[in-house]
């Protein structure tokens, strides 16, 4: 007995160990990202990024600029967390600057949600596109082939909904023409498996 419990003590904490150095990049990017959160939102840098950008665009280009942003840092880190992280503070300031906060708010936080997931979607690297590839038992690369061109169409179709919300149409007309747009895409393009 005392022989299996020290097999299995052994088996216990070389896994744990294995375990815990798998999870060590992903722990530190969340730290580093957390910090940058602390030191975005300590400096004001949505304040500072409004006042470099006031000139050259509108409240209404705030959520399409912001679902870019967070899409970009997202293809960067490979990690949407990160890019939510680093992003939110940032936009909020932005649409508290030029926006005038208010529902501007809201669409900014759902454009940094949206960009920062779409942006995982584009990129083998990425948290989703690896553990979505690994349950399905294919390659990363593969996996990301298999739906570009699904993911690049809801992220034009993102983009311009952003900019429609933040122009004041009705959030039930954007949905609604949305999914209108993206089924009759379906509809025309899809072929059978």
């Amino acid at each position: 007995i005392s022989v299996l419990l020290a097999t299995t003590f052994e088996a216990f904490f070389s896994s744990a160990k294995s375990g815990i150095m798998h999870m060590l990049p992903t722990a530190l990017i969340i730290l580093w990202a957390t910090g940058l959160t602390e030191v975005s939102a300590t400096l004001n840098t949505g304040g500072y990024i409004v006042s470099l950008l006031e000139p050259f665009i509108t409240a209404s280009m705030i959520p399409s600029i912001v679902f870019l942003m967070a899409l970009l840092i997202s293809v960067a880190t490979g990690f949407c967390w990160s890019s939510m992280a680093i992003t939110m503070p940032i936009a909020f300031g932005m649409a508290m600057g030029l926006g005038g906060g208010g529902e501007m708010v809201y669409i900014v936080s759902g454009a940094v949600i949206g960009g920062s997931i779409a942006g995982d979607l584009l990129i083998p690297y990425s948290d989703i596109t690896i553990l979505g590839a690994s349950s399905m038992g294919v390659s990363s690369i593969n996996h990301v082939k298999s739906h570009f061109k699904q993911v690049m169409t809801v992220i034009v179709v993102s983009f311009v909904g952003f900019w429609a919300l933040a122009m004041s149409v009705p959030a039930t007309v954007v949905l609604l023409l949305s999914a209108a747009i993206l089924y009759g895409i379906h509809v025309i393009w899809a072929k059978p498996i």
